[in-house]
């Protein structure tokens, strides 16, 4: 929905796409696919498996990152 301007309805979906797929991306590119599993995805909520054999601080860390994502000029 657009109201004076400005889309207010449905864009945190889109934000939290994008930051979806970046952390699927910083998965695959770190080799943890497998071992690092988006499993479940509730409203702007990710559920994650994560193996026993991965640093656990090290994965959340790396998606925490991934999923900041800064648009310039956007709130």
């Amino acid at each position: 929905y657009v109201a004076d301007g400005l889309i207010t309805h449905n864009t945190a979906r889109d934000i939290f796409g994008i930051a979806v797929a970046r952390a699927f991306q910083s998965i695959r590119n770190n080799d943890l696919l497998g071992k690092v599993r988006m499993c479940n995805f509730i409203h702007d909520e990710v559920l994650y498996e994560i193996s026993a054999e991965v640093n656990v601080l090290a994965a959340v860390g790396m998606i925490l990152e991934a999923m900041q994502l800064v648009i310039p000029e956007f709130p």
